[in-house]
């Protein structure tokens, strides 16, 4: 199970509406050997539909080969797919080159994309990253975010240890339980 021929097999049913769900599970069980294949899909499919499982699976999987190709998505407008989900497979897929591309979705236009930008750069602080520029970039969303972008980028400036939250902890008891529920149910 899960040789070349099997993949091969399971890609080309990504389209059969009836097995999408068990053709992507199936692929995320064989793992590794899917990436390319996936990847190829992800780059080449003209519908949507088969583009997004694509992408699902390659979230899941959570294989940094992924990433690239998820790069470029993302830097290309995302071709059809939602932006939010680019953002949220970077999130489970963390590389350094994907950082950049996460930072820079903290300040976007899109409120969704913000806070699945927060997320995904939870991950980072998970696996120990020290780059400066995610503290940075959460103390903008602190400065210039809604309540809850707020609170969500002052607990995970908590999280990474960074000796200026200390200066915008105020925001916790200005904003209370509601916005601390709120950051609750998204991260």
């Amino acid at each position: 199970i899960g040789g070349e021929r099997a993949v091969t097999a399971l890609i080309d049913r990504l389209g059969d509406g009836a097995v999408t769900t068990l053709v992507s599970n199936a692929l995320v069980e064989i793992g590794s050997s899917s990436v390319r294949p996936l990847c190829d899909v992800l780059r080449t499919s003209s519908e949507t539909r088969i583009r997004t499982t694509a992408l699902d699976a390659l979230r899941r999987i959570g294989d940094p080969r992924a990433a690239p190709t998820i790069i470029e998505e993302l830097e290309a407008n995302g071709g059809g797919l939602p932006e939010a989900m680019l953002v949220a497979a970077l999130g489970e897929i963390v590389v350094d080159d994907a950082l950049l591309p996460l930072i820079e979705r903290v300040d976007h236009e899109q409120r969704d994309i913000r806070l699945q930008a927060l997320i995904s750069l939870s991950s980072y602080l998970d696996h120990e990253s020290t780059d400066v520029r995610i503290s940075e970039a959460l103390l903008q969303r602190i400065d210039n975010g809604d309540e809850e972008e707020q609170l969500i980028a002052l607990l995970l400036l908590a999280r990474a240890g960074d000796p200026r939250v200390a200066r915008h902890a105020s925001l916790l008891a200005v904003e209370g339980t509601r916005a601390v529920d709120a950051a609750n149910r998204v991260l």
